[in-house]
């Protein structure tokens, strides 16, 4: 005669199975909280000084290109002398 199983069984198999289940979600969600506490960039001062400089570059390029008649230089005395 064989004997009868119960759902016992099954509801252990599958209590295991969601254990296991929430402990990877669990996981993974530690992982990208950690992911993302890393994903911070810091720039550098002399990349921000690139920056601003490339910056008043433009402007002047653009203040020059609007304005024939304004200067780079500050001895516009010198500079009419030259011309």
């Amino acid at each position: 005669m064989v004997d009868f199983i119960g759902p016992t069984g099954n509801t252990q198999n599958l209590n295991q199975i969601d254990a296991t289940k929430r402990a990877r979600e669990s996981k993974t969600e530690e992982a990208r909280e950690s992911r993302e506490a890393r994903d911070t960039v810091e720039i550098s001062e002399e990349a921000i000084n690139l920056a601003q400089a490339e910056q008043a570059a433009k402007e002047a390029a653009q203040a020059l290109a609007e304005n024939e008649g304004i200067t780079l230089s500050s001895d516009q005395n010198r500079l009419n002398e030259l011309a």
